[in-house]
């Protein structure tokens, strides 16, 4: 039996934030108890001072919001009129307002006494100070790895917050440097943060790097740092993971706080205070966590230092898209799509669910940054987006480009771009001197389901790798082949059957592998991976790229083109990826 929570603001009348399906104790936590102590309320990311609060309204229902949704959208349907207020709006106006039997008293009635702001005896009122939201800052730098300018990064964070015109609503607590697993939850119990803020080690496999009782590297894999933040879920609404390859960490710990900032792949230092710089600037200034992430990727752009499309943003209520209003003749109502920060991610699913429900668009999925719209109805087409020419044929680019790229779970075929010959591998063992005696991996010049490669996430991380999610320049994925469920696999110390050259074969048992089936996405614009575009696969443990070259064959490898892992670069490892089931078959 949920409780739904609407706030509106004085600066913007016009607009409600909502939290819907909450429990008791999350009501109190996350509403009640600031609005009693007289505190700033955090909802949706966005910090509300309580001298800028309209007002607060709780309603509780029988019902989650998902199943009120199809009784509130037949409803709407059969009212007959079109509106663009979310659906979220009216769940949270359902049932029975109870806002009376937890709001009876003006904001800050729970302070101690000598803190509330005495009555009006003049017309000179001192205003109650509003609460700081903690930025509490954790670092480890172990004597084992090599040395990063962590103090540096935390003295620009603290510059640019000094400097910032909002800096009155930030506390930056004491760092926490030399970071050991338990000195985490201790942290943040101590200081009770609304930001955590993690510079370090991160690894190719995923883990971050803590620090032991010797000072030296600590492993914590992604599933304990998701456990951690779920007990924090009600207090911390930001964490910044400002290490290398810390997409995965962001992942686990998304499912639990509103907005993580992760790293795709390997960051150098000066990037990285590049992006804290952008970031705390952007914060500091009032501007929202979406807003700030931007503007810490401009900055290392603004540096021309390679990386801005490193850190990546992880978060269940990202704004990407928004569906907008148009007068147009009489009292016809165009509609269109366009990309936008104006709505958070609930809202545009809503928004786009009234196109589906008339049949003019499906949804498939909306993800971050990255979104897909599949089966565009044809009215929409013809009729709908009729603004201009332009945005139709602009927005017709745009769902092409984005049905194109590579997902997770997906089924391809990679194409060897030079000789157009298929990956390939077949239940046939290696036998040549010094083999690893493992199953083939070939390049095939015909066409059969051999050539057939499931899309996974790494080695032991696969959990967190989403059905549908797309994939970019900087990913770490394993190839499953479909029909032996054996992994694309690489080893140091075998050569391949022709050339000498750092063996690839198939490995494991049902899908199942280790570290040397991780290999590491390459794109040529270091942005998404899309079909029919040249990449490369680095094997993340050897740093070998996936090879292929004419007339390299032999027995060794039943008569079709040689496969190995080669150290250098050249033309020849370039491959193209050609879909054979979406994710979504």
């Amino acid at each position: 039996m949920p409780y739904h929570v609407r706030i509106n603001k004085k600066s913007n009348p016009s607009w409600d934030e909502v939290k819907l399906d909450l429990t008791k104790e999350q009501l109190e936590v996350q509403f009640l108890r600031p609005y009693g102590e007289g505190q700033p309320i955090v909802v949706n990311g966005k910090v509300i001072p309580l001298d800028d609060l309209s007002y607060i309204r709780v309603n509780f229902t029988k019902e989650t919001s998902d199943q009120l949704l199809p009784v509130i959208r037949a409803e709407r349907a059969r009212s007959g009129v079109f509106t663009f207020i979310p659906d979220e709006w009216y769940i949270a106006a359902k049932g029975e307002e109870v806002t009376d039997e937890f709001i009876k008293e003006p904001p800050g009635y729970k302070k101690p006494r000598e803190e509330r702001v005495p009555k009006a005896k003049s017309k000179r009122l001192t205003k109650p100070k509003a609460q700081k939201m903690t930025i509490l800052f954790l670092a480890a730098d172990p004597s084992n790895a090599s040395r990063l300018r962590l103090g540096e990064e935390f003295r620009e964070i603290q510059e640019k917050l000094k400097l910032a015109k909002s800096r009155d609503n930030f506390k930056l607590a004491l760092p926490q440097l030399s970071v050991r697993p338990a000195d985490i939850s201790q942290a943040m119990l101590d200081a009770e943060p609304q930001i955590v803020h993690f510079s370090g080690h991160g690894t190719p496999t995923g883990a971050l790097c803590f620090e032991n009782q010797e000072g030296e590297i600590h492993l914590v894999q992604p599933g304990a740092i998701g456990a951690l933040f779920e007990q924090f879920a009600h207090q911390v609404n930001c964490v910044v993971l400002n290490a290398c390859f810390s997409e995965v960490q962001a992942e686990a710990i998304a499912q639990h706080i509103e907005y993580v900032i992760g790293m795709s792949q390997e960051i150098g230092d000066k990037a990285a205070i590049a992006f804290a710089i952008g970031f705390y600037q952007a914060l500091g200034a009032g501007r929202t966590v979406e807003e700030a992430y931007r503007l810490g990727c401009v900055q290392i752009r603004l540096q021309s230092i390679p990386g801005h499309l490193t850190p990546v943003l992880k978060s269940f209520g990202l704004k990407i898209l928004k569906v907008l209003s148009h007068p147009g003749s009489g009292s016809r109502t165009k509609r269109g799509i366009r990309d936008d920060t104006g709505l958070d991610i609930t809202t545009v699913t809503n928004q786009l669910n009234i196109l589906k429900n008339d049949g003019y668009v499906s949804v498939e999925q909306i993800n971050g940054e990255r979104w897909t719209i599949t089966a565009l109805g044809k009215k929409l087409l013809e009729d709908q987006l009729t603004e201009t020419s332009g945005q139709l044929d602009q927005l017709k680019r745009q769902i092409e480009k984005q049905e194109k790229v590579i997902c997770y779970r997906e089924i391809i075929q990679l194409i060897h771009k030079a000789t157009r010959h298929a990956l390939h591998s077949h239940n046939i063992l290696y036998s040549h001197p010094n083999s690893s005696g493992q199953q083939q991996v070939t390049a095939f010049a015909g066409s059969d389901d051999n050539n057939y490669w499931i899309v996974k996430g790494q080695h032991a991380l696969d959990e967190y790798a989403k059905k549908g999610h797309p994939l970019g320049h900087g990913d770490i994925i394993r190839l499953e082949h479909q029909n032996t469920r054996k992994n694309l696999h690489s080893h140091s110390g075998r050569p391949s059957p022709v050339t000498g050259q750092q063996e690839v074969t198939g490995f494991g048992q049902n899908g199942i592998g280790d570290d040397n089936d991780n290999w590491r996405v390459e794109t040529s614009d270091g942005e998404t991976w899309k079909e029919n575009a040249p990449i490369r696969l680095i094997h993340v443990l050897t740093n070998s790229a996936l090879h292929s070259h004419a007339g390299a064959s032999s027995p060794y490898t039943s008569g079709q083109q040689e496969v190995t892992s080669f150290p250098a670069r050249d033309a020849n490892d370039f491959w193209i990826a050609e879909k054979i089931r979406k994710a979504d078959s």
